[in-house]
């Protein structure tokens, strides 16, 4: 399969004399890491349980410790919502939860990623559609193509745009 990759793409490959883990080895691999990374399986499961805490579970240990009560093995907070002061009271109330009911769960942290951010947008009072041309299989025969260009200093749009947007400098503080 790596061989005929490489020859779609051009690159030559050679096979490692050893791979570095066989079927067997794989599985055991896979489940020490699934381990270290979500903990160990309750009871018979070979599965673990994440369950996404709600903003509610701040204010809500009963949430927390009945989610724990019902399997849940990992607790997964999501870092793009609240603050350091909700994530901190949901990990306190499974840490509750967890002494009354003396069973384990893993705190997940999903950290939110960049975020694009445009700033204020005031209504031009139309909407200008622009889209791709299609055949009659929907595949692409041309794209819909905008230029984007500064209004103090406009620069001329390339071939076959549909249309130009002219966009006003502002500063970063504003």
């Amino acid at each position: 399969m790596l061989f005929a990759l490489h020859r779609i793409a051009s690159q030559n490959w050679t096979p490692q004399a050893k791979p570095p883990v066989n079927f067997h080895g794989g599985q055991t691999l896979l489940a020490r890491h699934a381990e270290t990374l979500l903990g160990m399986p309750a009871g018979k499961r070979s599965v673990r349980i994440m369950v996404t805490m709600p903003t509610e579970a701040a204010t809500n240990p009963a949430l927390v410790r009945d989610l724990l009560a019902a399997g849940m093995d990992v607790m997964r907070i999501n870092c793009a919502h609240d603050g350091p002061e909700t994530w901190a009271a949901i990990a306190a109330n499974l840490r509750r939860a967890q002494r009354e009911l003396g069973r384990d769960c893993k705190i997940h942290a999903d950290l939110g990623g960049p975020k694009l951010r445009t700033g204020a947008l005031q209504s031009s009072g139309r909407i200008l559609r622009i889209k791709p041309a299609r055949d009659v299989r929907g595949q692409v025969v041309t794209p819909g193509r905008m230029w984007l260009t500064p209004s103090e200093y406009p620069q001329p749009a390339p071939e076959e745009t549909a249309a130009t947007l002219h966009v006003p400098h502002t500063s970063a503080s504003s």
